[in-house]
């Protein structure tokens, strides 16, 4: 139904702390005209909360799958999980979402694919072209008849730091090719971007990784508070009350009434 909501986990991988961002969104409207589907295609979000830790990816894992329990995602029949490639993002999502769809960041695949082509020729316009034709067959979910056409490109290559980068952005389209059917995520009305996650990690990096901040204990109670900052689900007040109904002389008097 168009009202229906598809939640979504993205995660991202930083050198300190890796953080995770849950969604819900909502599926677009079927009564909307083709031509506002088409520019409407990325479904809104709803509400979004966050977790994060300068500890390791099994206890983010954990911190996002008890966050996803809590919040009913279970109970969707459309989930996504969302990640920018990197190997650690996807054995998150097989211990803790594994029945959530896997949807590699599209930008992301953008990015390898805009570099093999300028790389594929030192004419700019050749390589826009090129960077044209398989950006498009990409967004169509045609990664692997992009692959058909790099990896020759990469064995062929007389220079070795050409041939590196080409073989590194076949590679990178080789591994995440199946998280990389951009045309039934889309007509299925899931996001297919990080963007929710991008943003949020620039919040994040900017109240903990600016000019002189230290943290006697490591970051990590600061980064709990950022983290419940910045969350829709506002944690920090359902905390405090949950706190103060649960010390010795606290009446409440929306119980006693």
């Amino acid at each position: 139904p168009g009202d229906a909501a598809s939640p979504a986990v993205c995660v991202e991988e930083t050198p300190r702390e890796p953080a995770t961002v849950l969604t819900g969104t909502r599926a677009l409207d079927s009564q909307l005209t083709r031509k506002e589907q088409a520019e409407h295609w990325s479904p809104p979000p709803l509400v979004k909360s966050v977790v994060a830790t300068f500890g390791s990816y099994e206890q983010l894992g954990q911190l996002a799958r008890v966050e996803a329990w809590r919040r009913g995602f279970d109970a969707a029949e459309r989930k996504v999980f969302l990640g920018d490639g990197h190997q650690s993002n996807w054995v998150t999502r097989d211990q803790q979402f594994s029945t959530y769809i896997p949807v590699t960041d599209l930008l992301h695949a953008f990015s390898y694919v805009y570099t093999a082509a300028v790389e594929s020729s030192s004419d700019m316009e050749t390589a826009w072209a090129c960077y044209c034709h398989w950006a498009r067959a990409v967004w169509q979910g045609r990664v692997r008849d992009v692959l058909a056409e790099l990896e020759p490109l990469a064995a062929a290559a007389a220079d070795p730091t050409t041939a590196e980068r080409l073989r590194t952005s076949a590679t990178y389209l080789h591994n995440n090719a199946d998280r990389m059917q951009y045309d039934r995520y889309r007509q299925m009305g899931l996001p297919i971007t990080t963007t929710q996650i991008e943003s949020t990690i620039k919040q994040l990096n900017r109240r903990m990784k600016g000019t002189e901040k230290f943290w006697d204990l490591g970051g990590e109670p600061q980064l709990q508070l950022c983290v419940d900052l910045i969350s829709d689900t506002e944690p920090l007040e359902i905390f405090w009350k949950k706190r103060a109904r649960s010390q010795t002389g606290f009446r409440n008097r929306c119980a006693k009434g």
